[in-house]
């Protein structure tokens, strides 16, 4: 697979936040919840956007 280092660093950074959410949600914490999500969201964005472009 060709993955450049921005694409593995990308999807760490979702895998991190996948069991971050997991792991604050059990804690009840939702404002860490709402921080990460809001993070893979933009990340996401960029990513299709550059595919598209």
């Amino acid at each position: 697979m060709g993955y450049s280092k921005i694409d593995r660093l990308n999807v760490a950074v979702v895998l991190r936040d996948e069991v971050s959410y997991s792991v604050g949600k059990r804690l009840l914490n939702c404002e860490t919840d709402i921080n990460h999500y809001e993070y893979v969201a933009l990340s996401q964005v960029k990513k299709h956007g550059a595919e598209h472009s």
